[in-house]
């Protein structure tokens, strides 16, 4: 290797260790950098200029409290490109756009299309829309991060994604890198809601915790020792299949998990119905919604109170399932379903009865965005992973 070969990865990988400072511990003054480093102090200036003139990072002001000149502090530049997270749903589709701090510039919601091409066109369209309207340009986008339903399997296909009605064969991640020309990442949406609990919600500080995600489906996104839990087929948290209420061993519940089929908003609508059917009062319909069902229950309904106390405890069957195998610390509720107040009660109740070691369990504060923010979250982790080679502190 040549002498000039040789300085040239020096200077990579002490560049490389001043981002890394600045990126763990911003914002920084140059002396924190030394002392964080262990480079020499006319190393770090000498870097530190190269890396402002090259807008990868800028000062932000100085620090107060100092004898003489105070120094100024620096931190990683957010402009320097921006992520778009997405969140895949059967029904609906949330996107957003944010810079490399977690700044959301631009934001839609959109039904979701169904089918191979159909689906592409929509989440290509959606992301150039979203860069347009952040002012960005096309070349600052760095990453994008899809959290979808079903399982993403080693080659790049989506598994028990029937709700999207893509083909089998169908590998969304590669066709949005070959439509976009962009580094895009596939993931569980229920993975990707958990991750945004981590950055955001109600796990932050957290390093062992569960996300149950209940609404059409049921899923769950799993934290232990601070790292995403998915399994050696990606099919960690599918917890829809769990023997909970229902015979696995049906097409429904081959199809969609036996769990689900109960517990999921078809199962609670269905069970309404037969409720009513056997005569028990309520002052609702025969096809009401679920939403209606919760609150009527909320305003002391006798069927629906019936209903969303099973609903409870086929739950928290299913939270003794998971404190019984991982042992979380807390479990978030996220979905339509989870997150709704008049469920925490009873769910709580039931718990308390059935699970034999303290589990706290929370409704998440992020509701219907918790998959997005997820989604920026991973997106900003991988960006930050390409340009500076570290993930963001």
């Amino acid at each position: 290797m040549g002498s000039q070969r040789r300085h040239d990865l020096v200077r990579q990988s002490q560049t490389q260790r001043v981002l890394e400072v600045i990126a763990d511990h911003g914002p920084v003054t140059r002396s924190d950098i030394v002392d964080r480093s262990g480079l020499s102090r006319p190393t770090v200036l000498k870097i530190v200029r190269g890396l402002v003139t090259d807008h990868l990072i800028r000062m932000v002001g100085s620090q107060s409290g100092s004898a003489g000149r105070s120094p100024e502090l620096y931190s990683l530049n957010p402009s320097v490109g921006c992520v778009i997270g997405v969140d895949l749903g059967g029904t609906t589709m949330r996107a957003a756009v944010a810079d490399l701090e977690g700044t959301v510039l631009a934001e839609l919601v959109e039904d979701t299309r169904h089918g191979d091409q159909p689906l592409l066109d929509q989440l290509a369209t959606a992301c150039r829309a979203l860069v347009d309207q952040a002012d960005m340009a096309w070349a600052q986008l760095q990453r994008l991060v899809v959290g979808s339903p079903g399982i993403v399997t080693p080659e790049g296909t989506l598994a028990l994604a029937d709700n999207l009605r893509i083909s089998p064969t169908f590998k969304l991640g590669a066709a949005l890198e070959e439509e976009l020309g962009v580094g895009v990442v596939v993931e569980n949406d229920v993975n990707v809601a958990a991750i945004g609990e981590g950055w955001r919600g109600k796990a932050i500080g957290c390093d062992d915790y569960a996300v149950l995600a209940v609404g059409t489906g049921i899923g769950m996104g799993l934290v232990l020792n601070g790292r995403l839990v998915r399994g050696a087929h990606g099919a960690a948290g599918e917890i829809a299949y769990l023997p909970i209420g229902a015979s696995p061993l049906t097409d429904d519940a081959r199809r969609h998990g036996a769990l689900e089929t109960v517990a999921g908003a078809g199962g609670i609508a269905r069970r309404f119905r037969e409720l009513r059917a056997e005569g028990v009062p309520t002052t609702l319909g025969p096809h009401a919604a679920v939403e209606k069902i919760f609150d009527a229950a909320a305003n002391g309904d006798e069927l629906a109170t019936k209903v969303i106390t099973e609903e409870a405890e086929l739950l928290a069957l299913s939270v003794l399932s998971i404190v019984s195998v991982v042992d979380p610390k807390k479990i978030i509720l996220t979905g339509g379903i989870g997150s709704n107040p008049a469920l925490h009660g009873p769910l709580c109740e039931a718990v308390a009865r059935m699970v034999p070691v303290d589990v706290t369990i929370e409704r998440s504060e992020l509701g219907r965005r918790s998959g997005v923010v997820g989604a920026v979250g991973l997106a900003i982790e991988e960006a930050h992973l390409r340009l500076f080679g570290t993930e963001p502190g």
